[in-house]
């Protein structure tokens, strides 16, 4: 029986870090932010709805999805946020679905989704993993990652549920304030300790 684990994490604490140590370890990881991306590519029907829903400005001058501009409008207004799920989670959840049921050959499916809360996956999974960070830093990798002010950094981060909520919720629960080998390595602890392969 394949176990399905949602991996989550405010932005900028480690989660896609957490996900590609799984990949390492032969675990198939499905990314909800790659087949976002993929949902909304010119000529979809997701571009065309989010077209629909927030008007042609959203779209830059080569047909793409202009994914600052769409940010800028949801990261400041948390009903814009709801309207921008309201648009992609019918196209989201099945094609999430599709592809974790692809991988039923492998013990464990990770799926990598930083709304994994916000969006109602949580009963869809059998474990949650929630990766953790002390604000300070996480603003800190924030900025840095993303060449972004404090204020900014700060509203993306306040657009997201609280880590400790989440962390309350999770079923497993991993702090990536040390370096990268550490938290590698509590990764590969907790699939030992689980006996989980790929």
């Amino acid at each position: 029986m394949t176990t399905w684990l949602g991996l989550t994490g405010g932005t900028a604490v480690g989660k896609s870090t957490i996900a590609n140590f799984f990949a390492d370890q032969s675990v198939p990881v499905v990314d909800a932010d790659q087949v976002a991306r993929q949902l909304v590519t010119p000529g979809t029907p997701g571009l065309t709805a989010l077209i629909s829903e927030f008007g042609p400005e959203i779209v830059a001058e080569n047909g793409t999805l202009d994914r600052k501009m769409l940010g800028q409008l949801v990261f400041h207004q948390p009903a814009e946020l709801t309207r921008l799920n309201r648009v992609m989670a019918p196209l989201l959840l099945p094609e999430i679905l599709r592809r974790m049921k692809r991988e039923r050959n492998s013990e464990l499916v990770v799926l990598d989704a930083p709304t994994l809360f916000e969006a109602g996956y949580v009963p869809l999974m059998d474990l949650t993993m929630v990766v953790v960070l002390s604000p300070a830093k996480q603003l800190e990798r924030l900025m840095a990652r993303d060449g972004l002010d404090q204020q900014a950094a700060a509203e993306r981060i306040a657009s997201q549920w609280s880590p400790s909520f989440k962390a309350s919720q999770a079923d497993v629960v991993i702090d990536s304030s040390g370096t990268i080998a550490k938290t590698r390595k509590k990764v590969l602890k907790w699939l030992d300790d689980t006996d989980f392969s790929g």
